[in-house]
């Protein structure tokens, strides 16, 4: 199926495409406004939960909340952890609903990214988001597709 097929499939079904550039070291990664500020993210598909850089919140303008969880992968086994909420996360010109993320310290990736000659990120998207959404990932196209309900306007 050439990629303007699968576009007018998914588009018919209520999906929206977002697009996605390789990075240096290969991974996809999607330009995005996080409340008003320009971020980097990584679509990451054997991440369970979105998450955020730590040392990218502040810039970001995002406040950290505390949390009981604890996150495991990243090249370790814990990883202490808060949260925080996103008003508004843009896609590729495409808004998603609200939503709350993990902060945790990226810095150990951002600086294996670097040594391979690759951009920081600010954060990764996870399969929560994917989940949620009904992921369609076209590697071939560079585009994530996303089921996002249509927002509504309430008068009054």
């Amino acid at each position: 199926m050439a990629a303007s097929d699968l576009y007018a499939f998914l588009t018919a079904q209520g999906y929206t495409a977002f697009p996605m550039q390789r990075s240096a070291v290969g991974h996809f990664e999607l330009a995005a406004t996080l409340d008003g500020h320009d971020a980097r993210l990584l679509l990451d598909t054997g991440a369970s939960m979105t998450g955020l850089d730590k040392g990218s919140t502040d810039r970001l303008g995002l406040t950290q909340e505390a949390s009981s969880e604890t996150a495991g992968g990243l090249g370790t086994t814990t990883l202490t952890v808060t949260q925080t909420h996103i008003s508004t996360l843009e896609l590729g010109g495409g808004n998603l609903p609200s939503m709350t993320a993990f902060v945790v310290d990226l810095s150990h990736v951002n600086d294996a990214l670097a040594a391979r000659g690759a951009d920081r990120i600010d954060g990764i998207l996870g399969a929560d988001l994917l989940m949620r959404y009904a992921a369609v990932i076209d590697y071939a196209g560079a585009q994530l597709y996303l089921r996002v309900p249509a927002r509504t306007t309430s008068s009054g």
